[in-house]
């Protein structure tokens, strides 16, 4: 029987010690991502037109280099021409001379690691000797006609690799592998059959936990959703009615602005209407000075009837003529300023309405902004999409949007929490302020900091309650 001993691996490189036809092969082992600790591979391989079987005994988890490179390994294989039916005898020969001959020779304990003391095989030929008499030593005393067979009816190694616990596996069983396969992984380290199943019942479990956490997460996400379409659909609904209140304002306004035009033209004709006045009172103080002359001139004709008819006709005339002048001057005077400063009874009466419009339209307008105020609040308590389905709300005392009550800077509140189930279970925090005192419980006082607006936040982790708020300061 032809029996060869190799001895392989990456020391400070790759290395290998034995018949070099077969160098090849087991340069394969080198750069495989492994991670077994022992990994005991038997292999067929053609090789030169003849069949061999290989017994590999390989070392691949913690084995370092002597340089220290990391990703290394070691390989003690023996090659025969016929098949081993005694896979254990030849595992535990090779383990043998591992320990005897390799340990503290070639590979030293280091750090929880193997590593190499040798840079290279080929220049260690008395451990290599030493290594190869100790396995043939253990081979004449193990080995007999009846374990070992023809390699006729057994496959050359292919794709599929089997694999089994060292100690679980009957030689039958992988015999059986290595006539079909080529090849089989053993291993002290493989699970058991019983591991296995053990494997696989809790895989299955793990499955069906997984499954029912990912129909209740998908029912959950589900319901969020909907919860979230719904106050989208509010959001939307509230901010078309903002929306038509504020046109409504914006009308109001541009009405309010029209009456105020015509409440200035309305004001400066009353400003007319007084200049007026007192020109008729000025009129009033002239106008008996004048009826007194008109008296006297009346008067002087008729007591100078036996006067000379010359003299009477000259200052008669004379008279009419300064009165003429007078009473033309007063009547003129008269036309031009009733024509600047004319106010009739019916635009009075119209000014009159037009004060009571305004004064009603004015209170239409306050009534609206209260609303819109109002409006504006309500929506902007129920936006909040992460409420759960008994929404949480907070309440500050005295704060009122709708009646402009808003907060006064560094002056102390107190707020409440409303239909929490464990509300001494929640926690508060604030942006734009200070908490004054706990920070936990149905109610707590704050203090505004900020200048324009404060935003409070009550959660309550146990019963996956969250509501924030935002608060106006006032300026």
């Amino acid at each position: 029987m032809d029996i060869e001993i190799f001895v392989h691996g990456v020391p400070n490189g790759q290395s290998f010690w034995g018949k070099e036809e077969d160098r090849n092969y087991f340069g394969n082992f080198y750069g495989q991502s492994n991670s077994d600790a022992v990994k005991y591979l038997i292999q067929t391989r053609s090789s030169n037109g003849k069949t061999y079987c290989y017994y590999n005994y390989l070392v691949y988890q913690n084995v370092i280099g002597s340089d220290g490179r990391e990703g290394s390994y070691f390989g003690l294989s023996i090659r025969f021409d016929a098949y081993c039916k005694d896979f254990m005898g030849i595992y535990k020969i090779l383990d043998t001379v591992f320990t005897a001959h390799v340990l503290n020779k070639i590979l030293k304990v280091q750090n929880g690691n193997y590593k190499y003391i040798i840079a290279d095989f080929v220049s260690a030929s008395e451990m290599m000797g030493n290594i190869k008499e100790a396995i043939w030593q253990l081979l004449q005393s193990t080995l007999t006609n009846e374990s070992v067979c023809g390699l006729g009816r057994f496959a050359v190694g292919g794709g599929s690799l089997p694999s089994g616990n060292l100690y679980e596996i009957t030689a039958n069983n992988v015999e059986a592998a290595v006539k079909q396969y080529g090849k089989i992984a053993l291993s002290p380290y493989y699970p058991t059959v019983r591991e296995k199943g053990m494997a696989q019942q809790y895989d299955s479990k793990l499955q069906s936990v997984k499954q029912q956490y990912e129909e209740r997460y998908s029912a959950e996400i589900n319901a969020k959703e909907q919860t979230n379409r719904s106050l989208s659909e509010s959001l939307a609904s509230l901010q078309k009615e903002c929306a038509k209140l504020q046109e409504a304002i914006a009308h109001k306004d541009k009405i309010i602005a029209q009456k105020d035009s015509a409440i200035t033209n309305l004001e400066n004709h009353i400003k007319q209407i007084e200049k007026t006045q007192k020109a008729v009172k000025n009129i009033d103080l002239i106008k008996a000075p004048i009826i007194e002359l008109a008296d006297i001139l009346g008067g002087q004709r008729v007591r100078g009837e036996n006067i000379k008819q010359k003299t009477e006709h000259h200052y008669s005339a004379k008279g009419l003529i300064s009165l003429v002048k007078l009473i033309m001057l007063f009547v003129v005077f008269i036309v031009v300023v009733l024509q600047l400063f004319k106010v009739s009874p019916k635009e009075a009466k119209q000014l009159t309405r037009l004060n009571s419009c305004v004064t009603q339209l004015n209170e239409d307008v306050e009534e609206l902004r209260h609303k819109l105020a109002s409006c504006e609040e309500e929506t902007s308590t129920t936006t909040d999409p992460s409420d759960n389905k008994n929404t949480v709300k907070i309440n500050v005392e005295g704060y009122n949007e709708a009646k402009k009550q808003y907060l006064q800077k560094d002056k102390k509140y107190v707020v409440t929490v409303l239909n929490s189930k464990n509300p001494n279970d929640g926690e508060w925090s604030i942006l734009g302020g200070h908490i004054d005192g706990t920070t936990q419980g149905e109610s707590i006082h704050f203090v505004p900091t900020a200048d324009n607006e404060v935003e409070i936040t009550y959660i309550n982790n146990k019963n996956d309650e969250y509501k924030s708020r935002h608060l106006k300061v006032q300026n």
